[in-house]
C-alpha cells in the first residue's frame, strides 16, 4: 500500500504541474487522475486482502466504496477470497447457539459475528437450519417503515437494523405501497442528519396539508373562517361523529381512501361545539346543518338591565331567612351551586352564571345584593367554563335556544 501511495502522490503532482503549465486542461487531468485511480484499485485490493489479510468488507471501508465493488474486482480477476477463517467462525454449533438458545435473528448473528447477512443466510442453508416464520408484510408496521425513511432519513439498511427485518422486505412494502424511496442518505453528522430530517418532516407535513385543503377545503363550515387569512388551525370532523385516531387525516395513506364528504373542516371552537353536540347533546351533523341554512348571520341581542318595576324574588326571600355568608355564597344558593351539564361543583371548578335567552350582562351585575333581589332564577343558570363556552357557541353561531339544548338528549 505504501508503495502504490507514493506513485499515487507523484502521478498526481505531475498531472497537477501539467495543469499549471497549461499543457493540459483540468476536466483532462480530472480524466487522467480517475483512470490511474481505477487502475490501481486491483492492486490495491490485492494488497489489502492477501498481504495484509482484511476481510472484503474491511477493504470496503478502508477504500471508501461498496463491498459489491470490491467483490466484483475479485472475480473479474478470477481471485478466490480467504474465506476459510470466516467459515470457522461460524460454524454449526455457533449458528445454532446464537440462533436457537439466545434468539438472536439472522442480522444481529451477522453483526455479532461481523460477517454480511448474505453469509449468515447461506450458512443456514448449507446447515439446514429452518428459519424462524418472519412476519407477514401485513403485520409489520408500514407507517413506522414511511416515518424512518422519509421524515428520520434512514437507509433501507438502517432501517432493518432498527425493526429487524431485511432489507428486501423493506422494498417489497415500498412497492406494495408505491412509496418512491428518496435515495440512500449519508450525512456527515448526526446533527445535518437531524435538520434533514427536520426538512424532509416540514415538506411532507406541507405536502399532507395541501392535500387535506384540497379534500375539504381552507373555510369553516360553520363560522365561515378562513384559515389561509388568519393563519389558524381547521380540524377535520367526521359528520356522523365516530371516534378515529387523531393523527388519521395526517397520514397520506389514509387520506387517499376517505371519502370527502363523510367529513367537514372546522374551526377549533366550532369543532369543540360540535364534538359536544353529538356526543353530549345527540344533535346529528344534519340538524347542524340545517341550523347553519336557517341561521345567515349572527343576531345581536339587547343587553340585560333588571326592569325599573323588578319585584323582590320569592326564592330571594327563602334563601335569605337566616342565611350569612358572601354575596357569590348567596348567588349560588339562588342559581346552582353546581353546572347544569356536568354537574361539577364549584369549589371544584369556577361557576359562570349565564343567562338562558343568551342575553349579555354587566359583569360585576352580581356583585352587588342588591340586583340579587330581583333576580329570577328560571331565567338563569350555573355553567362551568367549558360548558358556558359550548353554550354561547351554539347559540352564537347556530342561533339555538336553550331549550333546545336541554331537550336535545
Amino acid at each position: 500500500m505504501r508503495e502504490i501511495r507514493e506513485y499515487d502522490e507523484e502521478f498526481e503532482q505531475d498531472a497537477l504541474r501539467s495543469l499549471k503549465d497549461g499543457r493540459l486542461t483540468s476536466e483532462k487531468v480530472e480524466e487522467i487522475l480517475r483512470s490511474a485511480k481505477e487502475a490501481m484499485f486491483p492492486k490495491d485490493v490485492h494488497y489489502l486482502h492477501f498481504e495484509a489479510n482484511l476481510s472484503l468488507k474491511e477493504i470496503a471501508e478502508k477504500l471508501q466504496v461498496s463491498v459489491f465493488k470490491v467483490y466484483r474486482c475479485f472475480k473479474e480477476n478470477n481471485w478466490t477470497p480467504n474465506g476459510s477463517t470466516v467459515k470457522k467462525e461460524i460454524d454449526e454449533k455457533t449458528i445454532r447457539y446464537l440462533y436457537d438458545e439466545r434468539g438472536l435473528s439472522q442480522q444481529e448473528i451477522a453483526d455479532e459475528l461481523d460477517v454480511s447477512l448474505s453469509t449468515v443466510y447461506r450458512r443456514f442453508k448449507e446447515y439446514d437450519i429452518k428459519p424462524r416464520r418472519i412476519e407477514s408484510r401485513d403485520e409489520i408496521d408500514s407507517q413506522r417503515i414511511h416515518h424512518l425513511h422519509f421524515e428520520k432519513g434512514l437507509t433501507f439498511s438502517e432501517i432493518g437494523e432498527k425493526m429487524g427485518i431485511s432489507r428486501r422486505t423493506i422494498t417489497r412494502i415500498f412497492n406494495d405501497q408505491q412509496w418512491k424511496a428518496e435515495g440512500q442518505f449519508a450525512y456527515p453528522s448526526e446533527e445535518e442528519r437531524a435538520l434533514a430530517a427536520k426538512e424532509r418532516a416540514k415538506k411532507f407535513r406541507l405536502k399532507i396539508q395541501e392535500k387535506r385543503d384540497s379534500l375539504f377545503g381552507t373555510v369553516c363550515r360553520c363560522c365561515g373562517v378562513d384559515k389561509t387569512e388568519f393563519n389558524i388551525s381547521l380540524p377535520i370532523h367526521r359528520k356522523d361523529g365516530t371516534e378515529h385516531e387523531k393523527d388519521a387525516l395526517w397520514r397520506l395513506e389514509y387520506l387517499n381512501s376517505v371519502i370527502p364528504d363523510e367529513w367537514v373542516a372546522l374551526c377549533v371552537p366550532c369543532h369543540h361545539g360540535v364534538t359536544w353536540l353529538q356526543k353530549k347533546r345527540g344533535i346529528e351533523w344534519d340538524s347542524v346543518e340545517s341550523m347553519l341554512s336557517f341561521v345567515q348571520e349572527k343576531l345581536e341581542t339587547e343587553s340585560y338591565t333588571i326592569p325599573n318595576d323588578a319585584m323582590v324574588s320569592e326564592v330571594y326571600r327563602e334563601v335569605k331567612k337566616g342565611f350569612e355568608g358572601r354575596t357569590s355564597d348567596l348567588l349560588r344558593a339562588i342559581v346552582g351551586e353546581t353546572c347544569h351539564f356536568c354537574g361539577v361543583y364549584y369549589k371544584e371548578k369556577i361557576l359562570v352564571t349565564h343567562r338562558k335567552d343568551g342575553k349579555s350582562h354587566e359583569k360585576n351585575l352580581f356583585r352587588s345584593e342588591e340586583n340579587l333581589k330581583f333576580l329570577i332564577p328560571d331565567e338563569w343558570v350555573s355553567l362551568c367554563r367549558k360548558h358556558h363556552r359550548y353554550v354561547h357557541w351554539a347559540m352564537d353561531t347556530l342561533g339555538m335556544q336553550w331549550s333546545g339544548l336541554v331537550n336535545e338528549l
